[in-house]
């Protein structure tokens, strides 16, 4: 009969250790979901922040363009050289920071595409 009881107690002592380890778990997983979420968030500034500067950056070069262009019409005139190779010199800048732009713009893409996937991880792991 003691053995008997002794047994029930042992199962009950397992079922609480089972439950206490299943809730760890669920703490963990919620942690790291709340970690990953914030990360997700911060990068999503980030990202936001940088696209929105690369934009910038772009269209002062564009406006540095039309005006430098507007003025070599003005100046054609007077003599073309120096305003043409300054012309050239800001559409080679305006150029290279359109190919800065395309790349953080894929490369925004790329980390968009993995936050989309860690966020679906998440769910399915939520759910």
């Amino acid at each position: 009969r003691n053995k008997a009881v002794t047994c029930g107690e042992e199962e009950r002592k397992k079922e609480k250790e089972k439950e206490y380890s299943m809730r760890a778990q669920m703490d963990q997983l919620q942690a790291r979901t709340l970690h990953l979420e914030k990360e997700r968030e911060r990068l999503e500034k980030e990202g936001r922040a940088e696209r929105e500067r690369l934009v910038s950056e772009r269209d002062e070069l564009v406006q540095e363009v039309k005006q430098i262009n507007t003025r070599l019409e003005n100046e054609r005139e007077k003599g073309r050289g120096l305003l043409e190779a300054e012309f050239l010199r800001c559409n080679s800048e305006l150029e290279e920071a359109e190919k800065r732009y395309d790349v953080e713009r894929t490369a925004w893409k790329l980390r968009e595409r993995e936050l989309q996937e860690c966020k679906t991880s998440l769910e399915e792991k939520n759910h």
